[in-house]
């Protein structure tokens, strides 16, 4: 019996690792022809050699007034952008390329192969692959032809000026007859290039078939450059967050205007990708009547998106995944960066560009957005407006456990109204004082009615409380039955707590995380100065530093500068809450003593946040601390004035 057993036991494994390993063999296969099958294309085999040392190995740099682009010839790829009117830190000088920002860092990516294993090499952005190995591309290393895509071997470049437009075209010629270019047109007063990808047919023999072949773009991630820092400079990566991928649908409206779908998210979580090569990690797909809008990565300023153009454009783009790859930052082990090794993320567009006749060519173009978060410019650019969608997603889809109702409108109103009052008082810190008071004088009404009604509840339980301690005392040791006691009482004497006392908090909280959400991702407040030492409201006001260079438990326990408005605004928060009038109601303390401790809990919460919003904190409770003083004064006065008015008949 134990013979069988065993032998049972020994063929259900086999069957279950077979199984498994089919199972992962048809996932392999499934992730590789994902994009649309073609037809194989029949060659003379002594002309599938490509001649790689043709082109040469080289970067181009061209530059214009708002950005400066780092080219290399193979891939005919983009390795680096630096936006030009835009500096790391506040108060650098702008002259210095140094000091520009990073928009696409090439030494930060690091390139995997098909299967997911880390290769060790820099990844370009905009490059080409051959999924399907249908171009046939090798190269010839120790005698021997070995396989290539596009995006591995030089392309040949050329520069080109028409109409003040200026631009690179890079061409890859393929033995069989087809050439691939790729060319970049840089448009002057803009943050925005074209990119239009071309198949030209100069001599491939069709034989009166009809080939669609597949193609994958990559897109860029988008690198916070701020952190990567030491020193007094240090910042932390974990303040700017990770980037992330959106692609945004539209649905085709026959006899109307396109109508937006949801917009899709991924973030870099810093994890390792899943086992088995899946690099992919989300992917949206187009369908029949509907198309992808545009894609691309961004992080808190600044974004990269690409948007296919044309009825061409859109239906060349089948799908957008995303995929992470780890951090390669040169001498990144002797940073002190709390950045976690998979925190970058790119796109990836599935293409299929049609193959051609003889003399003729087929081509998909794209346009490119490198530049800030700004919504004032995507809203006054029409080229842009479409992006305003990475905005709204911000705002609508907050990072955390739930999504709170009414958040994103109430985001989108505050900096709407701050707008406002920074264009009539020049100063971002002063604007976001005057929209604090607005918002606490607006509150002021349900605040005072609130506390009259709190007022009334408290002076009718004052005269209820020795009927209630007695039913306490005589049923102690009965808890079900002291409460169905004291339920009676209170329906008796109408003692139902006021609700007018939760409605401001109520109202309160989707103000405050609006605004929240808004200052983490508006761009208007980079880098802007309100007085004194707080020269960037974006950033925690920094006074001093505190220490440079702990690590293990110092370095978690003490901060690393000293910011001044969470202090500020913890200890003005406690003491509004200190002041608030207390309740006789047991339920009601509680509450009471449990509202004590969240001003030192968002305290820590908030300690390295924006000083935009600890301004706003602390304007807040410092009008809540006067408020309480004149409404508690209110409502005495009219509780004196009641009890000394004749009784009604």
């Amino acid at each position: 019996m134990d013979r069988n057993l065993s032998l049972i036991l020994l063929v259900a494994a086999a069957v279950f690792l077979g199984i498994t390993f089919c199972q992962k063999q048809d996932r392999k296969v499934r992730v590789r022809e994902a994009a649309p099958a073609v037809r194989a294309v029949d060659r003379d085999p002594a002309h599938k050699v490509f001649p790689v040392g043709e082109a040469p190995r080289e970067k181009y740099v061209l530059e214009t007034p708002e950005m400066r682009v780092v080219f290399n010839s193979v891939g005919g790829t983009i390795k680096d952008i630096y936006l030009k009117k835009f500096v790391k830190r506040a108060g650098q000088d702008p002259k210095n390329p140094a000091n520009w920002v990073t928009l696409i860092d090439h030494r930060v990516f690091q390139a995997l192969d098909r299967e997911g294993r880390d290769q060790g090499t820099y990844i370009f952005s905009f490059a080409l692959e051959d999924p399907l190995g249908k171009f046939n591309l090798y190269s010839m290393e120790g005698g021997k032809a070995l396989p290539v895509e596009p995006q591995q071997v030089p392309w040949f470049r050329e520069n080109f000026s028409e109409k003040g437009v200026r631009g690179v075209r890079y061409k890859l010629p393929l033995s069989s007859g087809l050439t691939l270019v790729k060319e970049f047109r840089f448009l002057p007063g803009s943050y925005h290039f074209l990119l239009k990808l071309t198949l030209e047919n100069d001599g491939f023999d069709l034989k009166g078939r009809t080939l669609n072949w597949p193609l994958s773009l990559t897109g860029a991630s988008v690198v916070p450059s701020e952190p990567f820092m030491q020193g007094p400079d240090y910042t932390i990566l974990d303040y700017y967050g990770p980037p992330r991928v959106i692609a945004q649908r539209k649905e085709r409206v026959q006899g109307g205007e396109d109508k937006f779908l949801s917009a899709d998210l991924v973030m870099a979580d810093g994890k390792p990708n899943p086992p088995m090569g899946q690099r992919v990690v989300a992917s949206v797909a187009g369908s029949f009547n509907q198309y992808i809008d545009f894609a691309g990565s961004y992080h808190k300023f600044f974004a990269c998106l690409m948007t296919p153009l044309g009825r061409a454009g859109r239906d060349a783009v089948k799908d957008v995944s995303a995929f992470k790859v780890p951090l390669l930052y040169p001498g990144m082990e002797g940073l002190k960066l709390k950045a976690k090794p998979w925190g970058q993320i790119l796109p990836r567009f599935g293409l299929t560009l049609r193959v051609p006749e003889q003399g003729k060519k087929s081509d998909v173009e794209f346009q490119v957005y490198a530049g800030p978060k700004d919504v004032t410019l995507w809203e006054r650019v029409p080229a842009y407006k479409d992006y305003y969608e990475v905005y709204r997603a911000d705002l609508d889809r907050q990072s955390c456990f739930c999504t709170i109702p009414g958040v994103g409108f109430f985001g989108r109103l505050l900096l709407t109204l701050l707008r406002f009052f920074h264009s009539i008082a020049a100063n971002w810190g002063v604007a976001i004082i005057l929209l604090t008071v607005l918002v606490r004088l607006l509150l002021v009404p349900l605040n005072f009615k609130s506390q009259y009604e709190m007022a009334h509840y408290q002076k009718r339980m004052s005269k209820v409380k020795p009927l209630m301690d007695e039913i306490r005392r005589k049923y102690a040791k009965n808890k079900q039955k002291m409460n169905q006691e004291l339920m009676k009482l209170q329906k008796k004497h109408k003692l139902t707590p006021p609700l007018m006392g939760c409605l401001p908090m109520f109202i309160t909280i989707p103000v405050f995380f609006g605004l929240f959400i808004a200052l983490r991702v508006s761009f208007d407040l980079r880098q802007q100065p309100f007085i004194l030492w707080i020269k960037d409201l974006s950033m925690p006001d920094m006074l001093l530093r505190i220490q440079e260079g702990a690590v293990g438990f110092a370095d978690t326990l003490v901060p690393d500068y000293l910011n001044v408005l969470p202090i500020l605004m913890t200890l003005l928060w406690w003491l509004q809450q200190k002041l608030m009038p207390k309740s006789d109601d047991p339920q009601q303390k509680q509450m009471q003593v449990m509202m004590q401790f969240m001003p030192i809990l968002f305290g820590f919460m908030l300690y390295n946040y924006a000083s935009g919003l600890a301004l706003y904190m602390t304007v807040s409770s410092l009008f809540g601390i006067f408020e309480a003083r004149l409404i508690k004064k209110k409502v005495q006065e009219l509780a004196q004035a009641e009890s000394l008015a004749p009784a009604r008949r």
